[in-house]
């Protein structure tokens, strides 16, 4: 049997991280894996409460070092694995390292496998944000700090392999350290059934008026200075039309002036945290979602927008845009970073064209389904799981 040793960031956050990897490790369980799932969170059954099944494990990392020295924290980590690593050698079962995220979980895993010096131990990194990211304009991404620079630049090198779960991410590792050919692209999974059970759920009322939704935590790396800028030239033309910024974040106030200074009060709304029935209205009631990031290695909610019928427009540097090339998504609402006049032209396409482009949404949703359940993306990774298997018992026996 396979052991596959989990390791994410967080557990109980509520991150899609999180919720990711959890989904799955039920896959994994389901077909016939044993998984232990390694995280920082409050107490271990709130883990085994998540994952239904026989084979599944867990342990709760601790914050003593990273408390002190936050650049050493994926040393909490280390010690638990360890821990896994002898129980999973003593049932006699094939070991495999998974880790989501560079920094902490895949450097404190590469770190273990390094004190296993006598065992190798395949290891898999999967790698999304601030740890391949880098936006010098905004001084954003681990990288910009040497230290952990070089702590991801070691962990991405001695991966067996990097899972990246788009193109634009995959030049987020090469610019990172990793090896062209070391990497595989896996999308994220997304379950768009619980999408429909919120819908289900929700007393929707007819909109008022027709909105520009932007879902998204409210940091420079979005965008929201462009779309604003953009809206203001939507707004001359389309007065019925207005902006809901849906978030919290530090870039509040930037966007509230600037909405000021262009004289658009009365056209955008801030919601602050909304809870999911009144965000899946939202999106239900909008001519389109828009996330004009700089940078943006898979963002959740484009793919909750399309899951309530909601146009999408986003960058060249948001994930997404590779998945939704691949299954024919209008290339005019694909826009260039930091191109006002192209977010606008996009705004003015989707209104000019709404109720063909939202029949063609659903045609994409049902494509998008079939590709990112999480039956697909898990045996996505366990082909690799066992391809990488197979190529570590054929180096053993040549050596």
């Amino acid at each position: 049997m396979i052991h596959v040793i989990m390791v994410i960031p967080t557990i109980g956050m509520g991150s899609s991280m999180e919720y990711i990897s959890i989904e799955l490790a039920r896959v994994f369980i389901r077909r016939g894996l044993h998984v232990t799932l390694i995280a920082r969170g409050r107490e271990s059954i709130s883990i085994k409460k998540k994952v239904n099944g026989n084979y599944i494990d867990a342990y709760v990392v601790s914050h003593k070092i990273g408390r002190i020295i936050k650049k050493l924290e994926f040393l909490d980590f280390v010690p638990v694995i360890l821990k896994a690593v002898i129980k999973a050698m003593m049932g006699g079962q094939r070991i495999l390292f998974q880790a989501f995220f560079a920094y902490p979980p895949g450097t404190a895993v590469l770190v273990s496998r390094l004190l296993l010096f006598w065992k190798h131990i395949p290891a898999l990194v999967t790698v999304a944000g601030d740890d391949v990211e880098l936006v010098k304009e905004i001084r954003y991404g681990r990288r910009l700090d040497p230290i952990l620079r070089l702590l991801i630049w070691f962990t991405l090198k001695l991966s067996d392999v990097v899972v990246v779960p788009s193109l634009y991410t995959k030049y987020c590792a090469l610019d990172s350290g990793a090896s062209d050919d070391h990497i595989v692209i896996i999308p994220f999974g997304y379950d768009f059934d619980h999408t429909l059970r919120v819908q289900k759920s929700c007393k929707m009322k007819p909109a008022q008026s027709r909105y520009i939704c932007f879902l998204a935590r409210l940091h420079p790396k979005k965008g929201l200075r462009y779309l604003i800028a953009a809206f203001k030239l939507i707004v001359s033309k389309y007065r019925d039309r207005k902006l809901i910024v849906i978030g919290k974040g530090e870039e509040r106030k930037m966007a509230e002036n600037l909405v000021k200074k262009l004289d658009l009060s009365e056209y955008v709304l801030f919601t602050g945290y909304i809870n999911e029935r009144t965000k899946a209205s939202y999106l239900r009631n909008s001519t389109a979602y828009v996330l004009p990031s700089l940078s943006d290695s898979y963002p959740i909610s484009v793919l909750e927008a399309l899951a309530n019928k909601c146009p999408v427009i986003i960058t060249e540097n948001v994930g997404e845009e590779y998945i939704l090339r691949k299954v024919g998504y209008p290339s005019a609402l694909i826009i260039k970073p930091k191109d006002i006049i192209g977010l606008a032209d996009a705004l003015l396409y989707v209104i000019k064209n709404e109720e063909k482009i939202k029949y063609h949404v659903i045609n994409i949703v049902k494509s998008l389904s079939h590709l990112l359940s999480y039956h697909n993306i898990g045996d996505k990774y366990l082909k690799l799981y066992f391809s990488i298997i197979k190529c570590c018992d054929n180096n053993s026996k040549t050596t």
